[in-house]
């Protein structure tokens, strides 16, 4: 039976027959009992100098910048580092669908097409920021002091993640064990998960990278007869950071500075940066409840999608008057001659 186990594992994708319960079948979220917790950042590091502009032959009316509380002389960079942050995140309840193939008598279980997606018109906000760290310095013409030493944020703009998405790669099985409660199966699945989000911000549109995520699932398979779902739960979390080995220049950028002490005048600079490293962090917190995707089968009175003999005893035990009865498919209050035809009609099903 092991050995069995294990070669139908590797073929599971392929279930077909040979079972009463095996197949693939779709599986619909339930969506008022779902929900995803996602988060995406981004970080981008760079480090580079600042230095007045000024030039004794082009500019010798320009700024001129000098390290510490009391400057010094000349005119002198100052060491700093500005990294770009974009952060989205929140919570919102999935929509979407999966293939479902089970064999509850080798105790084996595949998952096929997974995809949780954000509905239409939902949305999570997405923010861009920068953060400034620098050394205290003064500045010549216009005399000012800039108090650093620490982290200074400055928002760029906030915007909206209007789609969010995980989606898996392939197939993913495998294997059924029995909770102890009858008609209940536990399950973990390792599989990959392709997540992308989309949105914009300050009106512009911005699409995040796809990126893949390995994940674990854990579910529950539940089929009593009466009832049939599957609760499925990951939390994921997926980091890393690329250090550029040689940094990437980027071009000078001059800037208008305005002051700190005193306030009210700007100070001509230019800003010399290279990027030292780039990151992003993807973090994912889902509990999905799905069940069967079950289509209305002419002659189905059980409900199960299939028309054979069950739904046959099923006529013959409502028989006689019989008001709004599954098995009253003329709807006129009796289970007679009429529904028994109607079973055999679209018998196999």
């Amino acid at each position: 039976m092991q050995f069995q186990r294990f070669i139908m594992l590797m073929l599971i994708s392929g279930l077909a027959g040979g079972s009463a319960n095996a197949g693939s079948q779709a599986w619909i979220i339930d969506e008022g009992s779902s929900t995803v917790t996602a988060q995406y950042e981004t970080t981008i590091e760079t480090s580079g100098t600042l230095i007045g502009d000024w030039d004794p032959d082009a500019n010798p009316e320009g700024t001129q910048t000098r390290p510490g509380l009391w400057g010094g002389s000349g005119n002198n960079p100052i060491g700093l580092s500005v990294d770009q942050l974009s952060t989205g995140g929140g919570t919102f309840q999935p929509v979407g669908a999966f293939g479902l193939s089970i064999d509850t008598d080798l105790e084996l279980i595949a998952i096929d097409g997974l995809a949780l997606e954000m509905a239409e018109g939902v949305s999570i906000p997405f923010d861009n920021s920068i953060i400034m760290l620098y050394e205290t310095f003064r500045s010549i013409g216009p005399d000012s002091l800039f108090i650093g030493g620490f982290e200074v944020p400055v928002p760029l703009g906030s915007g909206e993640l209007t789609s969010w998405s995980f989606t898996m790669e392939g197939v993913s099985s495998g294997l059924l064990v029995e909770s102890g409660e009858p008609g209940t199966w536990i399950f973990a699945i390792p599989t990959m998960l392709v997540v992308t989000a989309g949105g914009s911000v300050l009106g512009v549109p911005v699409e995040l990278p796809p990126t893949t995520l390995p994940a674990l699932i854990s579910g529950t398979y539940v089929d009593t007869g009466d009832e049939h779902l599957v609760l499925l739960d990951f939390n994921e979390q997926l980091g890393d950071t690329q250090v550029l080995d040689p940094p990437l220049e980027l071009p000078d950028v001059p800037l208008e500075l305005p002051t700190i002490i005193p306030p009210g005048s700007t100070a001509g600079v230019i800003l010399s940066m290279v990027t030292d490293s780039a990151g992003f962090l993807i973090g994912v917190d889902a509990q999905v409840t799905a069940r069967p995707d079950v289509q209305v089968v002419p002659g189905d009175v059980t409900g199960d999608g299939h028309v054979n003999v069950d739904d046959l005893l099923a006529v013959i035990s409502s028989w006689g008057y019989c008001p709004e009865c599954p098995a009253d498919f003329d709807g006129d209050g009796f289970v007679g001659v009429n529904e028994l035809l109607f079973v055999l009609q679209y018998w196999g099903n």
